[in-house]
């Protein structure tokens, strides 16, 4: 996929592998499990032509690192925390498939902002 760019970050415990493309507002896809970003690469062309789309690979899962510990939401969800702190981001639009879903909660209420509209892209 042409204008993907792949990206590591060491946040320290964790080193988180993402992927980013396109410009505009930031959106972040949080993968399922056992999945990695590469679930989302049938819908990364579409959003990135509207929206600066970021995708990590959650801690233990694809080309993240794997800690011996972890692994609860809100560890998780502070992963993707730090992450967005680390690119400078204090406002999201923020979609999270099956065990992706807890995590974002963990996130201050102020990063996330509220979908005024739905879509499936099935």
């Amino acid at each position: 996929m042409d204008g993907i760019a792949h990206h590591h970050t060491d946040l320290g415990d964790v080193r988180l592998h993402y992927v980013t493309w396109g410009q505009g507002f930031p959106v972040v896809l949080l993968h399922g499990w056992p999945q990695s970003c590469y679930e989302w690469r049938h819908v990364l062309p579409g959003l990135a032509a509207k929206y600066r789309v970021i995708a990590p690979d959650l801690r233990g899962l694809g080309d993240s690192s794997r800690p011996l510990t972890g692994y609860d939401k809100k560890t998780v969800g502070n992963d993707v925390w730090r992450l967005l702190q680390r690119l400078n981001i204090g406002e999201i639009f923020l979609v999270g498939h099956d065990w992706a879903g807890p995590p974002p909660m963990q996130l201050p209420p102020r990063t996330r902002r509220p979908c005024a509209n739905w879509q499936s892209w099935m």
